[in-house]
């Protein structure tokens, strides 16, 4: 029986943090100054996060 509590317990953690980083998220996109600017930055992260994972692929392709 404590498990069960216990997995409620963190389900209902987990939800109340995905909302406020959701709550954060439409936040920052609609209404935070320079949204322009973090978008730009979001786009390059994910270029470099995929040029990362590409050349570890590859890396380990060679091997």
């Amino acid at each position: 029986m404590p498990a069960g509590k216990a997995n409620i317990v963190t389900k209902f953690v987990f939800l109340t943090l995905f909302m406020l980083y959701g709550f954060v998220l439409i936040f920052l996109r609609d209404f935070a100054p320079g949204k322009e600017l973090r978008i730009a930055g979001g786009v390059s992260m994910v270029l470099a996060v995929g040029w990362r994972a590409g050349a570890v692929w590859r890396q380990e392709s060679l091997q």
